[in-house]
């Protein structure tokens, strides 16, 4: 009896919270459910990314390591880290099924609304927004996608919101418990995509910058010093417990202590080309093709051991580009902030889309109207105008993410998580120029919710000043 009245005490309590989570899974199962129907029962059509995690975690059942090669001798796989094909392989190795693994990563997936309504919270302080945000992250198409197909932006989305509620944690009353878990979670967040392999160096020197700074004691400086000294020491040597198993695995399989070869294999295989493509008016592809035959380059040949050579020859192509790396950012920025990753989200459902109707015809119908009228016409009864409808939405959506970031620091004007939040999406933002062409709404994904809280909060205060005008009764 008194069991029963905890648990209906605790669903009282988070009835919201559990609702959030429902429905996003439901969101899930529906998607998959059309996805699967597409691909004519075929689960492993369903959930195969292009990465090569499903055959990383098959290996990894088989006995063959790290490694994505089909036949012996396996050769250690240099780019892609340990945590994410073992989340795959550890329910496969239990089970023997690839539904139960496709499951486990929706259960993640739709405990990201949840968390990302969570750190929306802790930046604004406010339930109805951080309500909204939630709800936003449960329901956006690409997102629910990629949480049963085998990439790995939802267990890296999730250990990285972690990684947030225990850093704004410690920023509202520093804790060595607060440190700890949020380098626990980093750390593995860091072992699905070493992106944020540089935040536990950042992140520390800025907090140290602001906590001293705001402080004008000399005695009070000096005993807040010694105190964060130690947090901070401990935050560190927990992600590099968690890292350095990896780490020392490089250097035995590679001879290198590197995290991975990623950083050199994008630069030679996707920046060099479009950077030339966009400075010489040709193709990625026709780049790619060039760059490589010039390099007698073989991608495969990338690895920990011959990374600092790759990445020499891509500088140096580079430095010889230097309106191509201009535009090229511009472009990767663009991308990274309207892409809506809908026209993927269709695809998979089995949708086919007249390619003449979507991108193109956007940006011919902004250049010459007149000339776009028919392409136009033919995208309204097309199921195109869902990726146009989905691609102004997010324009909007950044618009209102510059507004609300504008407003957002004239109302708090030295708000720690605020700044915090900020300085991570403009992190994930340029991190991804290395990419170049090839950035997509996937590189967004970890951030959405920080994005997602500014405009959110642009929306909100703009719309109550309208009504206030509007209606002057609100006033």
């Amino acid at each position: 009896m008194a069991f029963n009245l905890r648990i209906t005490s605790w669903v009282k309590k988070y009835k919201v919270e559990i609702l959030l989570f429902c429905v996003a899974l439901l969101a899930r199962i529906v998607l998959f459910s059309i996805n699967l129907h597409a691909e004519q029962g075929n689960l492993i059509n369903t959930i195969h990314g292009d990465d090569g995690y499903f055959e990383l975690s098959r290996n990894l059942v088989q006995g063959h390591g790290i490694s994505w090669e089909d036949h012996a001798p396996y050769l250690p796989n240099p780019l892609r880290p340990p945590v994410y094909p073992l989340f795959l392989a550890i329910p496969l190795y239990l089970t023997g099924s690839y539904w139960v693994v496709a499951l486990c990563q929706m259960l993640v997936g739709s405990l990201i609304p949840l968390l990302g309504m969570l750190v929306s919270r802790q930046i604004t302080g406010s339930r109805s927004m951080s309500w909204w945000v939630g709800w936003l992250l449960a329901f956006e198409p690409y997102s629910i996608l990629l949480s049963f197909i085998f990439y790995t932006e939802t267990l890296f989305t999730a250990l990285f919101l972690l990684f947030l509620l225990y850093l704004f944690r410690y920023t509202e009353m520093p804790s060595l418990r607060s440190s700890a878990m949020a380098g626990l979670f980093l750390g593995l967040a860091t072992l699905v995509k070493p992106t944020v392999q540089y935040l536990p160096i950042l992140l520390p020197a800025g907090l140290a910058w602001y906590w001293t700074s705001t402080v004008s004691s000399v005695e009070r400086r000096d005993r807040w010093s010694k105190k964060l000294l130690g947090q901070f020491a401990l935050f560190f040597m927990v992600f590099l417990a968690i890292i350095a198993p990896w780490l020392l695995r490089n250097r035995h399989e590679f001879g290198v202590l590197g995290m991975s070869a990623q950083p050199s294999f994008n630069l030679m295989v996707y920046l060099v080309p479009s950077v030339r493509a966009l400075e010489n008016g040709t193709g990625f592809q026709t780049e790619y093709d060039r760059w490589f035959r010039e390099q007698n380059l073989d991608w495969r040949d990338i690895t920990l051991a011959t990374s600092k050579t790759y990445q020499d020859r891509a500088v140096a192509e580079l430095k010889k580009h230097p309106a191509g790396i201009i535009k090229s950012i511009g472009v990767t920025l663009t991308t990274f902030f309207t892409h809506d990753g809908m026209l993927v989200v269709l695809q998979h459902a089995g949708i086919s889309l007249p390619m003449a109707g979507s991108r193109p015809s956007f940006i011919l119908a902004l250049q010459n109207p007149i000339r776009a009228m028919p392409l136009l016409k033919d995208m309204l009864f097309s199921p195109a105008i869902i990726v146009m409808c989905a691609r102004m939405i997010w324009i909007l959506g950044t618009l209102l993410f510059l507004c609300g970031i504008v407003l957002f620091f004239r109302d708090r004007r030295f708000h720690l998580p605020g700044t915090i939040a900020l300085f991570l999406i403009a992190y994930f933002a340029l991190t991804t120029a290395i990419n170049g062409l090839g950035v997509n709404a996937r590189f967004r994904i970890p951030v959405n919710a920080l994005i997602l809280t500014f405009a959110v909060y642009g929306f909100t205060l703009l719309g109550s000043r309208l009504l206030r005008r509007v209606f002057p009764i609100y006033d």
